[in-house]
């Protein structure tokens, strides 16, 4: 089969399969049966578990959704390795992203800012339940802060740097500490990714995972470590594959 026909055929293949996926998901639309009311009920009660009422949506009452967007994310990053990853394989030529040297203020200030995005993401992840934040948020701070230190020192030269199963060890980590955390919601009330230690629906251990703080926020703040974890090994994976492709050039 020559390539043309075969590049064709992908086409057609790569078509039906968008247009089967996307029946899919419309006829899931139609069939929903919305119940009124849900959404308000649960607004009067999310302030009794954390104060940020966002977060406590993300994670409690749509903790599935956010569950999926991490595996999507998760598939996205095995995507860039598809595409780009062959670079990071090549260790006969040890290419720099064109990489030049740094300027005398992105020496003296490079370190010094990287290390207050590190802290600020940080900050976003553990205070996630409290004010505006969360593990999305302060899992990219994190990564966005390795994008600079790449940007500003290359990837080998990097004080910074991390090695790809560091990168990946903690995307594992933070996937599997999610859907660890569900398993325990179904063991302790039969309800997976059920907010245990918040105990708001009056179901399982009220003592368990209970959060250390004033608050009632039970899981939520574990939730948070575990996609900040995810996002920042995710994100800070795909970077590396970027900057190491153009070994390959």
């Amino acid at each position: 089969m020559k390539f043309e026909e075969a590049n064709q055929f992908r086409n057609l293949a790569a078509l039906a399969a968008f247009l089967i996926f996307s029946g899919a998901i419309l006829y899931t639309f139609y069939s929903l049966e919305v119940i009124p009311g849900v959404s308000y009920i649960y607004s009067l009660i999310a302030p009794n578990v954390a104060p940020n009422a966002v977060g406590t949506i993300v994670f409690d009452f749509r903790g599935y959704d956010t569950l999926g967007e991490t595996l999507i994310l998760i598939t996205a990053v095995i995507t860039v390795g598809v595409v780009f990853g062959r670079g990071a394989f090549i260790e006969e030529e040890r290419a720099e992203l064109r990489h030049v040297k740094p300027t005398p203020v992105q020496s003296v200030f490079g370190v010094p800012v990287i290390v207050m995005l590190m802290c600020f993401g940080l900050l976003l992840i553990f205070g996630g339940h409290l004010t505006p934040g969360g593990g999305f948020q302060g899992g990219s701070v994190l990564a966005t802060a390795f994008f600079i230190s790449i940007v500003i020192y290359g990837i080998h030269k990097n004080p910074f740097h991390y090695g790809h199963d560091f990168l990946i060890g903690m995307e594992t980590l933070g996937a599997l500490l999610f859907l660890i955390l569900g398993v325990i919601g179904v063991a302790v009330s039969g309800y997976y990714l059920y907010n245990v230690g918040a105990n708001i629906w009056g179901e399982g251990f009220i003592g368990f995972l209970k959060y250390a703080d004033p608050t009632n926020a039970g899981m939520l703040p574990y939730l948070n470590v575990a996609v900040g974890l995810e996002v920042f090994g995710s994100l800070s994976v795909a970077a590396v594959f970027l900057a190491e492709a153009r070994k390959h050039d």
